[in-house]
């Protein structure tokens, strides 16, 4: 429907507006601006002011409805102004709801017009269009031509969707059965303790768990790869001799090992007592430089070899290494103190020889200083002698009282510096270094037996045991390598050349920490002569 001006037309199905005109006047703009109400606009003083209209000076402006579609028994009125500014909508919705006919629509609605007398009664317009049967295109029969441009671009859509998602899904399957096979490769290098190709495989896996958007397998082989990264760390660390990072390091690898299902366990545990083992080490021998610099080198010499039977026993060459020469260069400096001792000794004899024969010089003189005095009264004699007495009498006393206060200040020394060396060992108890802790306690304890104090004695027992009980410490044999190599060897008699690397690498692992580079270099030379001789089987094994 196209209009202009204020001429109204108003489609009707079954007493039902479907669509109405809007005017193009003052009134209608007001009623869009919700000044007035739309009842208002049929009497209102601006009804008449139109803005666009026929032979209006400018450029037509036609308003233009959307598409409607006509249904059996719609009807269309078409009105001027003079109609209906005195019939209304609802009075015409009601004339037409009564019809019999377009023409008793057209005379009802006049009688309403009329009856109302207006005093100035303008001509009107009423046209009324009745669609009584709407004509319908009578739907032509589908034919083959038809059928196949509608079939054909459907079936080329569904098989090339078909064929899509079976190679997709058949990508996704070979993918997921990728996943698990280095999952599985993962697993068992984790069995052998090789955990480098152990994390190589679980980054394999994990990056086809993120292409294949698999968020449970994702999240365990990023816990793995945490886990494995962090065993790789500590063991860095201790290979490079920093045991107290080590610790830590195995410590938190340990808490990730119980977020991933005990993964690696045994290992961990074995390493932090390992580690433990290489700390309480280097802390005996610290010890033992301590007692050093305080000149008690037997105590010193002790401390030494406790280290170097703990080394011995781990097959800890570097600390075994370091503690033999410590215990040589105490050994020399006891020699030394010793000929040092035997000097002075001498330098002493000879010292007191030359005072016996100036003290027989000496009476010699006084004897005949006596004869020559003989006219001398005895009891003058007398009293000079006992005068004499009593001078050294007084000067032994008084060197006795100077050697006990010597004595005296010693011991107090003593006794403050074992006190320290407790009070440190309590820090270091509640810190948990329960290895400088030991050290600290079993110092001061000697100390407090050469002071003869059994009350700290006795107390510093309990710590000692306590102490001892916190570090439960077990050491690892190299006879475990030695089991490993045996393995390599008899695997690769039976042509199972990946087990017999797996093994060959799990022996270099504890070579490399115990820093035997012997052993190293000829494992590594081992595995190499493998890999040579079978390439292919190699490569593929670490795929």
């Amino acid at each position: 429907i196209v209009h202009m001006g204020n001429t109204r037309a108003t489609l009707f199905h079954e007493q039902n507006i479907l669509f109405q005109t809007k005017d193009h006047s003052l009134s209608e703009n007001l009623v869009e601006k919700e000044e007035i109400e739309k009842d208002q606009v049929d009497l209102h003083e601006e009804r008449n002011n139109l803005y666009n209209y026929l032979a209006v000076n400018k450029k037509l402006v036609l308003d233009f409805s959307k598409k409607l579609r006509l249904k059996d028994g719609d009807i269309l009125c078409l009105s001027s102004r003079g109609f209906w500014e005195y019939c209304s909508t609802e009075e015409l919705t009601e004339a037409i709801g009564q019809m019999e006919d377009e023409k008793t629509i057209i005379n009802d609605c006049e009688e309403v017009l009329l009856s109302k007398q207006p005093e100035e009664l303008e001509n009107y317009t009423l046209a009324v269009v009745w669609m009584e049967k709407i004509y319908h295109k009578p739907k032509s029969p589908l034919n083959l031509k038809r059928i196949l441009l509608i079939v054909i671009p459907i079936l080329l859509i569904v098989i090339i969707l078909t064929v899509f998602l079976f190679l997709r899904w058949q990508k996704r399957k070979k993918q997921q059965q990728e996943m698990k096979d280095f999952m599985e490769k993962a697993e068992k290098y984790e069995q052998y303790e090789n955990y480098p190709k152990a994390l190589e495989n679980v980054e394999e896996a994990l990056t086809l768990a993120k292409s294949l958007n698999d968020k449970p397998s994702k999240e365990e082989l990023e816990g793995l790869k945490q886990l494995f990264d962090q065993i790789i760390l500590a063991d860095s660390l201790q290979r490079e001799k920093n045991y107290s990072k080590a610790q830590n390091a195995y410590q938190q690898a340990l808490t990730l090992s119980q977020e991933n299902g005990n993964m690696a366990k045994n290992y961990l545990v074995e390493k932090l007592k390992e580690n433990s083992t290489y700390t309480e080490v280097f802390a005996l021998l610290d010890s033992g430089d301590q007692l050093a610099e305080l000149e008690d080198l037997e105590q010193a010499k002790k401390k030494y070899q406790e280290a170097q039977q703990k080394a011995k026993d781990l097959a800890f060459l570097e600390g075994k290494q370091e503690a033999e020469e410590k215990i040589q260069d105490v050994e020399q400096k006891q020699a030394q103190s010793k000929q040092e001792q035997k000097e002075e000794e001498s330098s002493k004899q000879a010292e007191e020889e030359q005072q016996k024969q100036e003290q027989s010089s000496k009476e010699a003189e006084e004897e005949q200083q006596k004869q020559q005095k003989s006219s001398q009264s005895q009891s003058e004699e007398d009293s000079k002698q006992e005068a004499k007495k009593e001078q050294e009498k007084k000067k032994e006393s008084l060197q006795a009282l100077q050697e006990e206060e010597n004595s005296k200040q010693s011991q107090a020394e003593r006794l403050s510096y074992a006190i320290q060396i407790e009070k440190q060992g309590n820090i270091n108890y509640e810190q948990g270094k329960y290895d400088e802790a030991l050290l600290d306690y079993t110092l001061a304890k000697q100390i407090y037996l050469d002071l003869s104090a059994t009350e700290q004695v006795s107390s510093l027992e309990k710590k000692i045991v306590l102490t001892k009980e916190k570090q439960d410490i077990l050491q690892k044999q190299l006879t475990t390598a030695d089991s490993y190599i045996q393995e390599a060897i008899s695997f690769y008699q039976q042509k199972n050349y990946e087990q017999s690397i797996l093994f060959y690498e799990k022996a270099l692992t504890i070579y490399q920490n115990l820093q035997d580079t012997t052993q190293e270099k000829q494992i590594q030379a081992e595995i190499s002569r493998i890999r040579r001789q079978i390439p292919s089987t190699i490569n593929s094994s670490q795929g």
